[in-house]
């Protein structure tokens, strides 16, 4: 999607959200959130995913991801790939990030980064990814670790810096 229809496309969202007060858009979104998987290496407070009556954890298959993307192709500027799990626990992360990327959607991600190595930053940025963005819950050792349970706030830190 090109510049001027993807600002063409803001200004029909804005003229109907705010001059028209419609809550159902005439058009498709022009942003995806595809949660990719809901599993997570952690079990923080304020998090749902956490919560003994979570739904099972799973990762998306690849088949269905890609008829996601197909399908979303034309209308989609850009897609999360991630809500509530993380993301860098799913194995074909990067050839996710990849097909989008080939279908013309940017992709963004966000991720508690106590899985990120050195391997695993270059596989992605490889990959095409085009954000990345960190949830880093405190500025101390214990603020952080009592929020990001089953995370070392060092570890998390070396692995962001890295």
């Amino acid at each position: 999607m090109g510049k001027s229809s993807r600002f063409l496309r803001l200004g029909r969202i804005f003229w109907n959200y705010r001059v028209t007060r419609r809550t159902r858009l005439p058009h498709p979104p022009l942003r995806l959130w595809i949660e990719s998987t809901n599993a997570c290496n952690l079990r923080c407070v304020m998090c749902p995913t956490s919560l003994p009556e979570a739904p099972k954890r799973g990762f998306m298959d690849f088949a269905l991801y890609t008829k996601i993307v197909d399908e979303a192709a034309a209308f989609t500027y850009d897609a999360n790939l991630h809500h509530r799990g993380e993301a860098l626990l799913h194995p074909e992360l990067p050839r996710m990030i990849r097909y989008a990327r080939e279908r013309g959607i940017r992709t963004m991600l966000h991720t508690n980064g106590t899985l990120l190595d050195a391997g695993k930053a270059r596989e992605i940025v490889a990959s095409g990814l085009d954000y990345l963005s960190f949830s880093f819950d405190g500025f101390e050792r214990e603020t952080y670790e009592k929020i990001r349970v089953r995370a070392s706030f060092d570890q998390t830190v070396t692995n962001i810096e890295g």
